[in-house]
């Protein structure tokens, strides 16, 4: 969505652009994450659909009972996985902007190596910047199944020269393309994230040298019951 005051901007991309009228090349909504402006437009049709002040004047959200949390924690339907960092040191408008993209980079990262993620959440204090993951897994098995090129293009006589020595298992072909069953990099989704959030592409002011990986069971004990519950529990503000 674009919004202006005045015609003939230089073009400029983003979930909502308003050009700066000072400065066309500006935009001054550009920290304004894409789930926000959605969670706006749902918000606003569920305000249509049912006006209510609670959309203006939203009650506190009550933290779940520990019991609760525990309980769903330890159903073994999924897995915890927290990244604590130090607070960047940024203009208070350009913080949540580095936030959500080191979640969205983190994310993006445990998924390529095979651990799939439900759902995050993230939060910050005056110290820290806490990231919360919901994965299927936090550990895999030590090997994979690696696609190849289809079995008459040109780089596959590269993909079995790799693969023939070094695969568990020899290539072979599978509705068209070849296959190999290769060792993984990581087994651990902590080994991982310690591993590689430097070429993660996470915000450029978020500290490394405060870095803090926790398992499932440390971020049950050591994670904000608040930030839980809205991992656990996903709830809008005007549905409290």
């Amino acid at each position: 969505m674009e919004l202006e005051l005045e015609k003939g901007h230089a073009k400029l991309s983003g979930t909502l652009v308003f050009y700066d009228p000072v400065d066309g090349k500006r935009n001054v909504a550009s920290a304004v994450h894409e789930d926000t402006f959605n969670r706006f437009i749902a918000a606003s049709k569920a305000y249509l659909a049912h006006p209510d002040e609670r959309f203006f004047f939203p009650r506190p959200r009550q933290p779940l009972p520990a019991s609760e949390i525990a309980s769903r924690a330890g159903s073994g339907l999924f897995r915890l996985l927290a990244i604590r960092l130090g607070r960047p040191d940024t203009a208070e408008d350009n913080l949540y902007a580095q936030i959500w993209k080191s979640e969205y980079a983190l994310g993006k990262k445990l998924e390529s190596f095979g651990f799939e993620v439900f759902r995050a959440v993230h939060g910050a204090d005056g110290e820290n910047v806490t990231l919360i993951f919901m994965l299927a897994r936090d550990t895999l098995t030590d090997s994979m199944l690696r696609e190849g090129p289809s079995a008459y293009g040109r780089n596959a006589q590269a993909f079995l020269d790799k693969w023939n020595a070094a695969g568990i298992v020899r290539p072979f072909i599978r509705d068209g393309k070849w296959y190999a069953v290769v060792p993984r990099q990581y087994t651990s989704a902590e080994e991982m994230v310690r591993k590689e959030i430097p070429q993660a592409g996470i915000g450029k002011n978020v500290p490394l040298d405060s870095l803090k990986v926790m398992g499932h069971d440390a971020v049950l004990k050591e994670c904000d019951v608040m930030l839980l519950s809205e991992l656990l529990e996903p709830r809008e503000a005007w549905e409290n």
